[in-house]
């Protein structure tokens, strides 16, 4: 997740359950992310045109090629998208101030059940 930072799925069915994020930084960028990262999941329906649940995933402190990864419930039923945005765009001047430098490594999720 660059200074963008949004990254967006297709359609997806059968529903989200459980939604399951594996990221970390890149030892090159370690000593850019001493605020840590943080990134926002949102749930919306097929269309991106309203967001069902979201949640936020925050680490304060973050460790170089370490591989974080965080289980969200969102037991949201139907077909849905998956929409991540950086919380922390660098917005400096310098590398020094970078705070976005978190890398998406996986993004799976269960099912839909009651």
């Amino acid at each position: 997740m660059g200074t963008t930072g949004v990254i967006s799925s297709p359609v997806l069915n059968g529903g989200c359950g459980i939604l399951s994020v594996k990221y970390g930084i890149v030892k090159n960028y370690a000593n850019f992310c001493k605020n840590g990262v943080s990134f926002k999941v949102d749930v919306k329906n097929a269309d991106g045109s309203q967001v069902l649940a979201t949640q936020t995933v925050t680490e304060s402190a973050v460790t170089a090629a370490t591989l974080y990864s965080k289980d969200l419930t969102f037991n949201q039923s139907g077909d849905f998208s998956i929409e991540l945005t950086n919380l922390k765009p660098s917005g400096g001047t310098s590398a020094t101030v970078m705070t976005d430098a978190v890398i998406i490594l996986d993004v799976s999720w269960t099912g839909y059940s009651e």
